[in-house]
C-alpha cells in the first residue's frame, strides 16, 4: 500500500514538473537530489546515523528505532547518538557508515536484477576472468613460449584486438535483433566465447615457440568474451546513468568495485598456481564463471524489452545515428590493419620499422574522423581517449623481464620471483585501487571534471618514475630495497592514478549518449582508445627493438643488454604521456560532474548543459562552439 501511495506521489510530481517553464523543473529536481561537498556529505551521513536512517514515509528508524516489539525502550551504547557520541567512533566509523549510505543509494536507484547481472559481469569477467589471464601471461612467455620481450609486447598487441570490435557487437545490438531481444543472443554468445576460452586454456598443453599461435587464440578468446559482455552492460549502464544523472559516479563506483573484488579473487586463486608453476590450472575457476553467464543471459537479469521487428533501421534515418556506425566501421577496419601489421612483425621482424608511418596514419585517420563525424563534445571526449592511450607507449615488458629474469641476464638486479610481482604486488595495487575509487567518490565526484583529467594525465607518469628511480638502483644508495620501492610506486601510487584517471571519462561519455545509441557511443569510445593502446604497444615494441634491449631468453647463450632502459624509461614512460596535460585544457569541457546534458537526438549536438542548481553553464556551452 505505501508503495503505490509514493509511486502515485511520483506520479504527481512528473506531471506538475512537465507543466513548469524550461530548466524549472530540472532545478527543482536538482536540487531535492543534489550532492553536497565531500565534508558536508561526511557531516551529514554521520547525522543520519546518529539519528537513525530509514526509507520509510512513516518516519520509523527501522533498526535504529530504541523501541522493541513490546515498546519497551531497547539499551544502547549511549544515549541520543546510537553509539556514535565518541568522536574518535564517530571518526573511526564514518567508512562503514559512507559505504551503508552508498550502497542505499545504488539499490534505491536502480533495478536490482541489473545489479546482479553487473555483478556477474564485472566480478566474474572484467575482475576475475581478465586478471587470471594477465597474471599468466608473463610466467607463460618466459617459460613455457620462450619470446623475448619486444616479442612478448607484439603478442600483447595482437591479443588487444578484440576491444577494437567493441562498435561491432554495439552496432549489431542497437540493429540486429534475435529471437525479440538486442542485448541477450549477443550475451549468451559472449558466455559460449568464454567457455571455449577457459577449457582451451585449462586443458591445452603450451611449450615452446610452436604453440605461440594456439596459445595467442584462446587468450584472445578471453578478451573476446570480456569486451561482449563490457560492451553490452556498460551501454545499459549509461543508459540508467543518463536517466539517472542526480547518481553522479555512484554506478561507476559500484562497478570498479565489483572489478577489484573480482581482481582480490583471482589473485588469491593466481597464488597458487603461480606457487605450484601450473600457470594454466587458474582457468579451472573460470569454466563454472562462464556457464554462470550463460544461464543469467538466457534468463534476462540484463533488463530490456522484447522487441517485435527484425530490423531497427530507424537509426540509419537519424544523423548522429547513421555517422556513429560510418564511424564505429571504419574504426573497426583500421583496427584490423594494425593487428594484421603485428601478426606480421611475429615472423617478418623487417616489418617492424614500417609501423611507425602505420601509427601516424592511424592518429591521424582517428582524429579526422571523430572531429568530421561526431558532434563537437562527444568528437573531442573521444579524440582525448585515443591521445590519452597513444601518448602512454608501453614498453613494460621489457621493465618487467629486467624485474623478474634471474643473475646471470640482469646482474645485481631485484629478481622478484612470480608470487611477489603478480599476487602480492597486486594485492596492494587492489588495495591502494580500492582507496582510489574512494578519494573520486569523496573528494572529486562532484567536482569539474576538466580538473580531475588534469590531475590524472599530470600523474600518469609516476609509475615510470619510480621504474627509473630502481633501475638506476637509486632506491639502494638512499636505502630503500627493491621490493619496497617497486611496491610504493608500481602497487601504491599507480594504481591510484589509474582509478581516478577511468571513472571521470565513463561519467562524461554517459551524458552525452542519447536514446538507442548507448552502446554504440560507448563502444566507439572504447574502440579509440583501444586503437590508442594498440599504437602504444606497437610503438612500444619498436621502442624495444630501437633501445637494443636483449634478453637470453630465446637463446641461452646470446648476452644481455640493458644500457638503453634508463633513456626508454625517461623518454616513453614520462615525457610521452606527459604530452596529454594540454589536451584536457583543449578537448575536456569544463563542466561539473553532477551536470546534466539536453541532447538533440537528432544531431547528437549538446543544447544546454544544467547544472545541479538548475542553472545553465552557458560560459562552457560559447567555449565550445554551441551557442544556445
Amino acid at each position: 500500500m505505501r508503495e503505490r501511495e509514493r509511486e502515485r506521489e511520483r506520479d504527481d510530481d512528473d506531471d506538475a514538473r512537465a507543466t513548469m517553464p524550461r530548466g524549472a523543473g530540472a532545478r527543482e529536481f536538482s536540487s531535492s537530489l543534489k550532492r553536497p561537498s565531500f565534508f558536508k556529505r561526511r557531516k551529514e551521513s554521520s547525522a543520519l546515523f546518529d539519528s537513525g536512517y530509514d526509507d520509510d514515509d512513516d518516519g520509523d528508524t527501522g533498526r535504529n528505532n530504541n523501541n522493541n516489539a513490546n515498546g519497551a525502550a531497547s539499551p544502547t551504547k549511549s544515549d541520543g547518538n546510537n553509539g556514535y557520541s565518541n568522536p574518535f567512533l564517530r571518526t573511526a566509523s564514518y567508512p562503514y557508515r559512507a559505504m551503508t549510505l552508498f550502497m542505499q543509494r545504488v539499490h534505491h536507484a536502480f533495478e536490482a536484477s541489473f545489479l546482479r547481472f553487473l555483478a556477474l559481469v564485472h566480478f566474474g569477467f572484467t575482475g576475475f576472468f581478465r586478471l587470471v589471464t594477465e597474471i599468466t601471461l608473463l610466467p607463460m612467455a618466459e617459460t613455457a613460449l620462450n619470446v623475448s620481450a619486444a616479442e612478448l609486447q607484439r603478442i600483447s598487441t595482437v591479443i588487444m584486438f578484440p576491444g577494437v570490435l567493441k562498435p561491432t557487437f554495439a552496432i549489431l545490438s542497437d540493429i540486429k535483433p534475435w529471437f525479440g531481444y538486442h542485448k541477450r543472443p549477443y550475451l549468451v554468445l559472449g558466455g559460449l566465447i568464454g567457455l571455449y576460452a577457459s577449457t582451451r586454456l585449462a586443458t591445452g598443453t603450451f611449450e615452446g615457440k610452436e604453440s605461440e599461435i594456439d596459445f595467442v587464440i584462446a587468450i584472445m578468446c578471453v578478451y573476446f568474451a570480456v569486451v561482449i559482455f563490457d560492451c553490452l552492460t556498460d551501454g545499459k549502464r549509461a543508459e540508467l546513468m543518463h536517466e539517472n544523472p542526480q547518481t553522479g559516479g555512484d554506478l561507476i563506483a559500484y562497478s570498479l568495485a565489483l572489478v577489484v573484488m573480482g581482481q582480490i579473487l583471482g589473485l588469491c586463486v593466481g597464488y597458487f598456481a603461480l606457487e605450484k608453476e601450473e600457470y594454466t590450472m587458474v582457468f579451472y575457476f573460470v569454466i563454472p564463471v562462464a556457464i554462470l553467464a550463460i544461464i543469467a543471459s538466457l534468463m534476462g537479469e540484463l533488463p530490456e524489452e522484447k522487441v517485435k521487428y527484425s530490423w531497427n533501421l530507424s537509426a540509419l534515418k537519424v544523423k548522429v545515428k547513421y555517422r556513429q556506425i560510418v564511424l564505429a566501421g571504419t574504426l573497426m577496419m583500421v583496427g584490423i590493419g594494425l593487428v594484421y601489421m603485428q601478426t606480421i612483425e611475429l615472423v617478418d621482424d623487417g616489418m617492424l620499422k614500417a609501423s611507425i608511418m602505420m601509427n601516424f596514419i592511424l592518429g591521424l585517420c582517428v582524429v579526422v574522423l571523430c572531429k568530421g563525424l561526431l558532434p563537437k563534445f562527444a568528437g573531442n571526449v573521444i579524440v582525448y581517449a585515443f591521445f590519452e592511450r597513444a601518448l602512454s607507449i608501453k614498453f613494460q615488458h621489457a621493465v618487467n623481464y629486467w624485474y623478474t629474469l634471474p643473475q646471470n641476464c640482469v646482474p645485481g638486479g631485484p629478481h622478484f620471483d612470480y608470487v611477489y610481482f603478480n599476487i602480492v604486488n597486486g594485492f596492494i595495487a587492489l588495495t591502494f585501487s580500492g582507496l582510489g575509487i574512494w578519494m573520486f567518490q569523496e573528494a572529486f565526484s562532484t567536482g569539474r571534471l576538466r580538473r580531475i583529467f588534469w590531475w590524472s594525465s599530470g600523474t600518469r607518469c609516476i609509475g615510470s618514475l619510480c621504474d627509473l628511480f630502481v633501475v638506476t638502483r637509486t632506491n639502494l644508495k638512499v636505502g630503500i630495497p627493491d621490493h619496497l620501492a617497486y611496491a610504493l610506486g608500481n602497487s601504491v601510487l599507480e594504481a591510484m592514478v589509474y582509478m581516478l584517471s577511468v571513472m571521470p571519462f565513463a561519467i562524461l561519455i554517459s551524458k552525452l549518449v542519447i536514446n538507442g545509441t548507448e552502446s554504440t557511443l560507448l563502444a566507439i569510445t572504447s574502440a579509440a582508445s583501444a586503437l590508442g593502446g594498440l599504437m602504444a604497444s606497437s610503438l612500444g615494441s619498436l621502442a624495444i627493438e630501437y633501445a637494443g634491449i636483449q634478453t637470453n631468453i630465446e637463446d641461452p647463450n646470446q648476452s644481455c643488454d640493458w644500457s638503453n632502459l634508463e633513456n626508454l624509461i625517461i623518454i616513453c614512460g614520462i615525457l610521452s604521456p606527459l604530452l596529454c596535460v594540454p589536451l584536457t585544457l583543449v578537448l575536456i569541457p569544463n563542466v561539473l560532474s553532477t551536470a546534466t546534458f539536453e541532447m538533440d537526438d537528432y544531431s547528437g549536438e549538446v543544447l544546454a548543459i544544467t547544472n545541479e542548481d538548475g542553472k545553465y553553464d552557458d560560459r562552457e556551452m560559447e567555449k565550445h562552439g554551441q551557442i544556445l
